[in-house]
């Protein structure tokens, strides 16, 4: 995956990281300003919930990050982290989905799974955090047939009992039982990134098998260390001799080492052997621009515009005009026939034309807002309305 392909991934930048370290922005900026890269690393995190209950939690941090902005990722303990990179489907299911609804769709897959697999049932079961155990079982048994396993048996796909069409029948509704089961059970089909595990097939044999055919989500981060970060940023050196355990006298380091840890500090560039420069910079520039990106996704182009159409609905026989907007030019002449709808003139759709996003609108509505009768409708000479409807006139006043 490509850290800085911000089409194909999402990068998080952590904008208030000053706070951790009690800093302002300007004295923590001071404290890296030798800085000439990040240490990176990527790992995975499994949908693959085991019994002892890590990947529940490192979800449930994940999901934090991605609308909380909450840095503290279980699985980079001991790190202190400035990115986080992650493909853009997986950044995409954590914002718009409740933690609760991804945690319930996992569990929906895996009772799936364990019904493509019933041989192996048990195992996959066992293996499973307890609480998610518990809840694919109950799945089974209240939003699939209750005898899945002999109504899909492979006797039933013999030749001697089904023809071939009979049997395509047969594959579809027991594939179809993965999407039904999500609606009965969570009131939405399930997500893309969990695959329907009856049309994929996947054969568990053993319990080697088993963790390797659970997605993974392949998350990236720019990071320094804990031990770097008490020497460089926080440089305190009680909280280093607690770090080393320098009073209990089990640590390694004499209080000269620290002493001298402290201040090469200052000069400390930070590349190490997996550092990265094109992190830092990323960071460098969001953090001290903070006040006027209002988020702290790295974006620096932008891709949140929805293109549509603006119309011009004119009242007959009056000077009053509509400026309004749709997502899609279908929708132009159902937008007529609505306002038409207990308004006792006729309205004539005078035109209508493409534009970047819906704030085009707002933008007209803002430049006329001195002929605003109510809400979307206008009082327009002749002139203005044309003016709306001329691209050229649009393109000198920046309507676009």
């Amino acid at each position: 995956m490509d850290f800085f392909d911000n089409k194909k991934n999402t990068v998080i930048v952590n904008t208030t990281i000053h706070k951790k370290a009690k800093l302002s922005k300007k004295e923590f900026l001071s404290r890296v300003r030798n800085f000439e890269g990040l240490r990176t690393r990527t790992d995975y995190i499994s949908l693959f919930i085991s019994a002892e209950g890590e990947n529940h939690h490192y979800l449930t941090d994940l999901w934090r990050l991605i609308n909380e902005g909450d840095f503290r990722l279980g699985n980079f303990s001991n790190y202190v982290l400035f990115i986080v990179s992650l493909e853009n489907n997986f950044f995409n299911w954590f914002k718009n989905a409740e933690i609760e609804l991804i945690r319930k769709q996992i569990c929906n897959w895996i009772s799936a799974t364990c019904l493509n697999n019933p041989d192996s049932k048990d195992d996959i079961l066992n293996s499973l955090y307890e609480p998610y155990a518990k809840e694919v079982q109950y799945i089974i048994e209240n939003f699939y047939s209750p005898d899945f396993r002999e109504k899909y048996s492979y006797k039933r796909f013999d030749p001697k009992e089904k023809s071939p069409f009979e049997q395509r029948n047969l594959i579809l509704e027991r594939n179809s039982e993965y999407k039904s089961a999500a609606i009965s059970y969570f009131n939405s089909p399930p997500p893309k990134e969990l695959p329907n595990p009856f049309e994929k097939n996947f054969s568990i044999t053993s319990y080697r098998y088993l963790e390797s055919i659970f997605p993974k989500i392949p998350v990236r981060a720019a990071y320094i260390r804990d031990d770097d970060w008490i020497a460089i940023v926080e440089r305190d050196m009680e909280i280093m001799k607690e770090y080393y355990g320098f009073e209990t006298g089990k640590s390694q380091f004499s209080l000269k080492d620290l002493k001298r840890m402290l201040s090469d500090g200052e000069t400390d560039n930070m590349m190490r052997s997996e550092s990265e420069r094109a992190p830092l910079k990323i960071w460098r520039d969001m953090f001290q621009n903070d006040e006027n990106n209002h988020s702290n996704i790295f974006d620096p182009i932008g891709d949140d515009l929805e293109g549509g159409f603006v119309y011009l609905l004119k009242e007959k026989d009056t000077s009053f005009y509509k400026i309004g907007y749709t997502n899609v030019e279908s929708g132009v002449p159902s937008r007529r026939s609505g306002n038409q709808t207990g308004n006792p003139r006729s309205l004539i759709l005078k035109g209508y034309f493409p534009v970047s996003s819906k704030k085009t609108e707002s933008k007209l509505h803002e430049y006329y807002s001195s002929a605003r009768k109510k809400g979307e409708w206008f009082e327009l000479t002749k002139q203005e309305a044309g003016n709306i409807l001329d691209q050229e006139w649009r393109i000198d006043n920046h309507f676009f």
